[in-house]
């Protein structure tokens, strides 16, 4: 029973979510992401070019979405150092 509403609360925002970008999109609207900082790793100082978030947003396999590949590597870096000090 637990695992079920927790489920749902997860689930919701991400529809909704998903049903905004389709309303938005047949305004001619078009909502891209992708991450900017995690822990000291950081582009959030820098302009990224639309052209390049977009093509981070069509990408397979994701697990961070950062426009910047160096960044992301420093990123994922950062998540690491944390898990390593998070689980003895």
């Amino acid at each position: 029973m637990f695992g079920a509403r927790i489920g749902a609360r997860v689930r919701r925002p991400s529809a909704i979510g998903a049903l905004t970008k389709l309303f938005l999109q047949e305004l001619g609207i078009e909502v891209l992401s992708h991450v900017i900082a995690v822990g000291a790793a950081s582009i959030a100082d820098r302009e990224i070019a639309w052209e390049r978030i977009n093509e981070v947003s069509r990408k397979e396999e994701i697990l961070l979405s950062c426009a910047d590949p160096d960044a992301e590597q420093r990123m994922k870096e950062e998540v690491i150092r944390f898990c390593a000090r998070a689980i003895p």
